[in-house]
């Protein structure tokens, strides 16, 4: 077991320097280091976060990059002993992705190709809904969530990832006391799969 953690830990620490090394920041690329990036230790969410910082060192107003480090830093705090490291790293992840956001549906969002917007979309609705309710995350992954549900490219994302946004608007719906709701996104959900 430990081998294969260190297996992985290599692979993607020779996946996100080598690509440190390209001029521009692949996004496709980057989702699908972000996905295993997401599941890992605090290691390999160290090596995504300094990548990521490397692109905005080139570009600070890089939407996708500052996007992908709010998550990647809110998603930190689960593995963060310390109470104060954990609020440090879910308030840094949150004013990220809102900067984000905020270049994303601005000026800057217009040379970001639509099916990319849906996945930011959908990232910063996943993150955002697993965020403690303390950080009141819950109307923006909602707002993020249905935003994506509506999108034009909603339909040609695999089935998977299309329940898992259906299950979480139903979960947050039903927490929001909003029953009628949360049952019909419940039942679009299992049609999903």
């Amino acid at each position: 077991m430990f081998f294969l953690k260190r297996v992985r830990f290599f692979a993607l620490s020779l996946l996100l320097c080598g690509a440190a090394f390209a001029e521009t920041f692949d996004t496709a690329a980057f989702q699908e280091r972000y996905v295993t990036v997401m599941e890992a230790s605090k290691p390999d969410m160290r090596l995504a976060v300094d990548y990521l910082n490397g692109i905005l060192q080139d570009d600070p107003q890089n939407p996708e990059a500052l996007i992908y480090k709010g998550s990647i830093m809110a998603k930190m705090a689960d593995v963060e002993f310390l109470f104060w490291n954990k609020l440090a790293h879910v308030n840094e992840g949150i004013d990220l992705m809102e900067r984000g956001m905020e270049l994303l549906d601005g000026g800057r969002g217009n040379a970001v190709p639509e099916d990319r917007k849906l996945i930011m979309y959908i990232n910063r609705g996943i993150t955002c809904a697993s965020i403690p309710s303390a950080f009141r995350q819950r109307d923006i992954a909602i707002y993020e969530l249905e935003r994506a549900r509506e999108h034009q490219y909603f339909s040609f994302v695999d089935t998977e990832t299309q329940a898992k946004v259906l299950a979480l608007l139903s979960k947050l719906h039903r927490s929001k006391g909003n029953k009628e709701a949360a049952a019909l996104f419940l039942q679009a959900g299992r049609s999903c799969t």
